[in-house]
């Protein structure tokens, strides 16, 4: 699919009606396994660029030239329509035409905008100050102006609720949609009720920003779409730095509130035996992706307590520490945990959802990112790899 069909697709799922949920992405690793899922669309982060590409906070520092080649490598890198951060167009109206230009042939779907003051700041922290409404308006009549592609999407931000209230906010929102824009975003609504009003005040699509540990409520898509939002985005960035213990066994992510899609499979979360080891299942947090159970293979249980066995220390410690996490999951009564003997009966698959959370680690002081994705896969997908794939019976173990 070319860029030009990515930008038709997401045009048409909201001209639909079918709410837009885009998980954060900042660099290809999280950006091909996000693709991975059944997400609409992908939403580029700026705060995620500057961390992972730069090392430096999300105020101002990243240049055009340094987002826009991160913009094209994921564009060109996955298949979903990708939402991306530009700031604030980085500079006056020559450079807003410069980089809707610049972010358009790059390949994605959408350019997201905002009436912050140069030198930005991250859409969640204090003492942010908004140019003149006036100012922005102007930059998104260029903005429109500059596109070729008229599906190119132009989302205009307005981070002026912090200092000077939801009013204000909805009146720039709607001055940002008559001056052209086609998706309109206010910046940190701070309560369910501010969400609701945000939600119902515009003529056009309104996107809402569920960053973890923000000033925003963070709710579910249904909840989103019931109050008028058309497209969500989940940074995902604002996870606690992992505590780093002697034998890395603090080593955790965190889910950040994407909800998993509906399927018509269990609803099970299939356990291999790296996600023990390595921590991943360890953060009870990704329990709120659990619509049925916990289910380890009972050929994983076997192998963590070979492992506990080794006689190479390194392997000895790892075994060591994933039972350990499976014995304080086996405690905590608010999470099934089952031990089944499952896999393939007559060469059927045993369905099952594998979360996969790959945490990348980007520490600036006391801050580390994560990104933590959730896929739905047959059992035959994450089993082959052990070989073992024919030999399991579906008879359930009896601990």
């Amino acid at each position: 699919m070319n860029a030009s069909e990515k930008r038709a697709k997401l045009v048409d799922c909201i001209k639909k009606g079918e709410f837009v949920t885009a998980p954060g992405v900042f660099d290809m690793v999280s950006a091909r396994i996000a693709d991975r899922m059944p997400f609409k669309a992908l939403y580029m982060t700026g705060y995620g660029v500057a961390a992972s590409h730069l090392g430096v906070p999300d105020a101002g520092i990243a240049s055009f030239g340094d987002v826009v080649s991160r913009v094209r490598m994921i564009a060109n890198g996955t298949d979903a329509p990708l939402i991306c951060d530009g700031d604030t167009g980085f500079g006056g109206l020559l450079n807003v035409h410069h980089t809707v230009k610049g972010y358009e042939d790059a390949g994605c779907a959408a350019i997201q905008m905002e009436d912050q003051e140069a030198p930005k700041k991250c859409g969640h922290t204090p003492d942010r100050r908004v140019v003149p409404i006036e100012d922005m308006v102007e930059k998104i009549q260029v903005a429109v102006d500059a596109r070729e592609d008229p599906n190119f999407l132009i989302i205009a931000r307005t981070d002026s609720r912090t200092a000077l209230g939801l009013d204000e906010a909805i009146r720039r929102g709607r001055a940002f949609a008559d001056a052209g824009a086609d998706v309109i975003f206010v910046e940190a609504p701070e309560s369910v009720e501010e969400l609701r009003q945000v939600g119902g005040a515009f003529n056009k699509p309104v996107l809402a920003n569920m960053a973890d540990k923000g000033k925003t409520p963070i709710l579910s898509a249904d909840e989103l779409q019931e109050m008028g939002f058309s497209i969500a985005i989940f940074p995902g960035l604002d996870a606690p730095a992992p505590s780093m213990s002697s034998n890395g066994a603090g080593w955790t992510g965190k889910a950040n509130g994407v909800k998993p899609q509906k399927s018509s499979r269990n609803g099970n979360i299939l356990v291999d035996t790296s996600a023990i080891i390595d921590g991943r299942i360890a953060d009870l947090s990704i329990t709120g992706f659990l619509e049925g159970a916990l289910v380890v293979p009972r050929f994983v249980l076997d192998e963590l307590r070979h492992i506990a066995d080794s006689s190479d220390p390194l392997r000895r410690n790892r075994g060591r520490r994933g039972l350990e996490v499976l014995g304080k999951l086996r405690k905590d009564e608010s999470v099934p945990l089952q031990v089944l003997d499952v896999g393939v009966e007559n060469g059927k698959e045993v369905d099952a959802v594998l979360v996969q959370l790959v945490v990348t680690y980007v520490i600036l002081g006391s801050v580390a990112i994560s990104v933590a994705v959730v896929t739905t896969v047959g059992a035959r997908r994450c089993f082959t790899r052990d070989g073992r794939l024919s030999e399991w019976a579906s008879a359930p173990a009896t601990d």
